[in-house]
């Protein structure tokens, strides 16, 4: 029988870990999501507000060769500590980093039990939006008793051959109406579309996507808090560096001078996942300017040589227009203490539902007729 040893170093200062972070995630298979940019953003503006306490994991193997990378936080929950990737609601696909070093299948409960023998005195680890594959490769951590597909799946269009020949496989509706509203948009004005390249441009769009989204969201009784200080901080920092390395890609959709939609989008260079798209509204409802943002984005991944569109979470009809193909992600929700028990059993239920989606769609539809609706915040609708 093979023994599997890690050893786990946890630093709580992301000043501290940063250097060495930013030098090992390179080396590290990961999404978008967890490259050092988002990370740094995260830690320093999300953290603070959230009053979360930084857990940044490090595990190697016996001969101290890198295993993975786990950009985790502390916060407080009505049971006690809870264990979470760093996220609130911004991270949308949350993974460990995986380093050279492969986790054998059957190496996964060592590996966790390591990690949770590094992180004493927490209630729960609620480790959710995981990717059963990074960059190809195996995600151990959901491979670990207990992990069970979650609510919300990514929504992935492979960039393969020519922007003219996805475009022509569209249904014949979808892309007649793409059609019609791009030349729409061209008798009644002069319409460019535009790849942002520099801060400040980048700023002012951020400024007239934040005004779009609220005001949208105003009209149906829904609160709108990505403007809030630390939000706003966080899409903004160091994003000049973010648009010139390609860690941010940033489109626009202008007439006459004006924006009428806009959409933000992480990414690596190979994959693009878009977060938010915002629109003028009303006065331009007739060409659909959120669907035409995204398919102008689309045409433009395909010219910067990407691999793959992800339109990321949330289960809208337009991005299934757009082909897209849904993959589950998981969650793993376990007890670290009794106290936590609970919530693992209740989440483990849910779960168990969820494998019978015709009964868990009735629920779900009961459940929002008995609680009222909520905001995801103001991301990606169009």
């Amino acid at each position: 029988m093979t023994v599997h040893t890690y050893k786990v170093r946890v630093e709580t200062s992301w000043d501290a870990a940063a250097p060495q972070w930013r030098a090992l995630i390179d080396t590290c298979d990961a999404t978008p999501f967890q490259r050092f940019e988002w990370l740094d953003a995260w830690y320093r503006h999300i953290a603070p507000a959230v009053q979360a306490t930084p857990q940044l994991v490090t595990v190697t193997d016996a001969a101290g060769d890198l295993v993975m990378l786990l950009p985790l936080a502390t916060v407080t929950g009505r049971r006690g500590l809870v264990l979470q990737f760093a996220d609130e609601d911004l991270t949308d696909f949350n993974a460990p980093l995986l380093g050279p070093v492969r986790v054998p299948p059957g190496g996964e409960k060592p590996l966790w039990r390591a990690l949770i023998q590094a992180l004493p005195g927490h209630t729960i680890a609620s480790l959710r939006k995981m990717p059963t594959e990074i960059c190809g490769r195996p995600n151990p951590l959901v491979r670990i008793a207990g992990a069970q597909v979650s609510s919300v799946g990514s929504n992935a269009l492979r960039l393969d051959g020519t922007f003219a020949a996805y475009h022509a496989h569209l249904d014949r509706r979808v892309r007649m109406e793409l059609e019609r509203c791009w030349r729409v948009c061209q008798r009644e004005a002069t319409v460019t579309f535009e790849l942002v390249k520099d801060e400040a441009s980048g700023l002012t769009l951020l400024d007239i996507m934040d005004r779009q989204q609220r005001e949208r969201l105003n009209e149906t009784g829904a609160v709108f808090t990505l403007d809030e200080p630390a939000q706003a901080a966080f899409y903004r920092h160091r994003l000049g560096e973010r648009l010139a390395s390609g860690r941010v890609v940033m489109t626009a959709i202008r007439a006459n001078g004006e924006v009428i939609a806009g959409q933000y989008a992480v990414a690596d260079g190979q994959t693009a996942v878009v977060l938010r798209i915002a629109n003028a509204g009303k006065n331009w409802s007739r060409v659909s300017p959120g669907r035409l943002i995204v398919h102008k984005s689309i045409e433009c991944l395909f010219g910067l040589g990407y691999a793959v569109c992800d339109l990321s979470i949330g289960d809208y009809d337009y991005k299934r227009r757009f082909g897209v193909v849904r993959t589950p992600l998981v969650d793993l929700v376990a007890a670290l203490s009794w106290r936590g028990q609970l919530s693992a059993t209740r989440h483990r239920a849910v779960g168990t539902l969820r494998a019978y989606p015709a009964f868990d769609t009735r629920v779900r539809a009961l459940a929002r007729r008995l609680k009222p609706g909520r905001s995801g915040g103001g991301k990606a609708t169009a």
